[in-house]
């Protein structure tokens, strides 16, 4: 029984010492901004100051997949791979971060 509850416990550890912390999605997120911008460093630190308000780890991992390969993106939604609960939060990131990030056309 002790044996069970060691092998639970370490295998508890394990899975929590291998998802991906809130830190790592901002940084993958930052880095994929500023591929997708031309190195645009002052939008992708305001766009990654915002995403990490509305989107939780889950849904970095597939806005940094949009960033990367965006055909990729949009055939895995097509073919149900990301979450309803992402596809639904999807528009109010867009909204939120542009309306913080992106100055109004003159």
């Amino acid at each position: 029984m002790s044996t069970r509850i060691v092998l639970a416990a370490a295998l508890a550890v394990t899975a929590f010492s291998a998802t991906p912390s809130l830190a790592d999605g901002k940084s993958d997120y930052m880095a994929a901004c500023m591929g997708a911008s031309n190195n645009n460093t002052e939008l992708c630190t305001c766009k990654t100051a915002e995403a990490v308000k509305v989107a939780d780890e889950e849904m970095l991992g597939f806005i940094v997949i949009a960033l990367k390969d965006n055909p990729k993106f949009r055939e895995m939604v097509q073919k149900g791979e990301v979450p309803d609960a992402v596809i639904k939060k999807w528009p109010i990131y867009v909204r939120e971060s542009n309306k913080v990030c992106i100055p109004p056309a003159s």
